[in-house]
């Protein structure tokens, strides 16, 4: 468990996959409220469906839990696949980029976190 001390680049990428999270998340309803024809219940369960995968790794990533930042990078992958095919819609074109370019700074975030992780604290996964 990290301490109060944590060197410029863990601090750094800790802020940056905060950011990305919500940009993702923030796509994520972009793209949910983008598929309804009437804001409400149902937007709202699309949303969902799709933010549970990740939303599941927060309190891992409060807690500074270097699994989880590993696992939380390979599900990242799949949220790039699915960013891509939403951009190649003309209608949700932002919308797909937005979610391709903070799954990619998510990704990388999370791989530097680990590694720097594991070079300060001397852990392995």
């Amino acid at each position: 468990m990290p301490g109060p001390t944590l060197p410029a680049m863990l601090r750094f990428s800790r802020r940056l996959i905060q950011m990305s999270l919500g940009c993702l998340l923030l796509a994520l309803l972009l793209n949910s409220l983008a598929l309804t024809v009437r804001p409400g219940m149902t937007t709202f369960i699309i949303w969902l469906v799709q933010s549970l995968p990740i939303l599941v790794f927060i309190p891992g990533l409060a807690k500074s839990h270097l699994r989880t930042h590993a696992w939380l990078s390979f599900v990242t992958l799949i949220y790039f696949i699915h960013g891509t095919l939403v951009a190649f819609s003309p209608e949700r074109l932002l919308i797909g980029l937005l979610e391709t370019l903070s799954t990619i700074s998510l990704f990388i975030a999370l791989i530097i976190y680990i590694r720097v992780y594991r070079n300060h604290y001397q852990v392995s996964l």
